[in-house]
């Protein structure tokens, strides 16, 4: 997926600084398990995280070591009674999509650890089918050495993502 670098340390701080105060969107593609029974709407919840295990869970009540989490996401199309989703990713925390999903009911094809259980060998989906896809730069301050970046929007094709390769010819 996309993925955001700086050329030096100036633009390296300013890229940090706009993602601490949710300065730019990042949106991502994925193909979840079965078809979602709302076509959009946010998850919340509490995301607490197993370090030993390098997992995470999602709650419906805090407890001392948990956070919150919000996840938007919308149904784009359904496939072979599964769901290509769009997530926008209100809280950003680790696992956070693979988590809300599989909360829900909807793994990820090909996330294993949240889930989605293989159909043999000859299953497509060896890995989660998860995917930044476009990136929108929102500065409502000063950016400084990346003011330049501001109101632009970077998209991946859909037609370059590779676990939608193999479901429909015509994507």
């Amino acid at each position: 997926g996309i993925v955001i670098a700086a050329k030096n340390a100036d633009s390296l701080r300013a890229l940090n600084s706009k993602m601490k105060t949710r300065e730019l969107t990042k949106l991502y593609l994925c193909m979840v398990q079965g078809v979602l029974k709302h076509p959009e709407g946010i998850l919340g919840g509490y995301l607490e995280k197993n370090e030993k295990k390098n997992k995470v869970a999602i709650l419906k009540k805090p407890t001392p070591n948990s956070k919150p989490v919000k996840t938007k996401y919308r149904v784009l199309e359904n496939i072979n009674g599964n769901s290509l989703v769009e997530v926008d990713l209100l809280t950003g925390r680790t696992h956070q999509i693979r988590a809300h999903m599989s909360s829900i009911g909807h793994p990820l094809l090909g996330d294993t650890k949240y889930g989605y259980k293989r159909k043999g060998d000859n299953d497509f989906y060896k890995y989660q089918s998860l995917y930044a896809y476009k990136i929108t730069f929102n500065f409502t301050s000063d950016a400084g050495c990346i003011e330049y970046l501001n109101g632009k929007s970077f998209e991946v094709d859909r037609k370059g993502i590779w676990f939608l390769d193999n479901l429909r010819s015509d994507i």
